[in-house]
């Protein structure tokens, strides 16, 4: 997860944060983006393939302002796995301002024409109010 920040207000807040020894400011405001990726493997701790979606978030005063998609992508690693884009995407404002995305992505394995396995993985990064962000692989906002 990457979290980098996108105006002057930003870069302050987070050179705030650096000065005080913090990861965040105590007034978290401006807007940055969010950069998650996900790499899942098989038992053999094998890389099948690799999806990822982005976010920018705007704050003021530690309150989540504005929330969309800047990105979203994905490609195949192992043989055969195919990357066939985002299924489905959702953005949302929950309790306290914190801002959630969701990207659902599809990934076939096809050998030979043969589609033998379709995946819908998802990708959520979580934006909080004070301008941290952590991301998981849940289907709901």
């Amino acid at each position: 997860m990457t979290v980098t920040p996108l105006d002057a207000t930003a870069r302050e807040s987070a050179a705030a944060a650096t000065a005080a020894g913090e990861r965040v400011a105590a007034s978290y405001s401006g807007c940055w983006t969010s950069k998650a990726t996900w790499t899942p493997r098989n038992v053999s701790n094998i890389e099948l393939f690799t999806y990822w979606h982005q976010t920018n978030a705007c704050a003021s005063n530690n309150e989540i302002t504005n929330l969309y998609f800047s990105g979203s992508g994905g490609w195949g690693i192992a043989g055969g796995y195919v990357y066939q884009g985002v299924k489905e995407s959702k953005i949302g404002v929950v309790l306290a301002g914190h801002g959630i995305s969701l990207t659902k992505h599809r990934i076939a394995l096809i050998v030979g024409g043969v589609t033998f396995r379709t995946y819908n993985e998802c990708g959520r990064i979580l934006q909080f109010s004070d301008g941290w962000a952590t991301q998981d692989a849940r289907c709901y906002i």
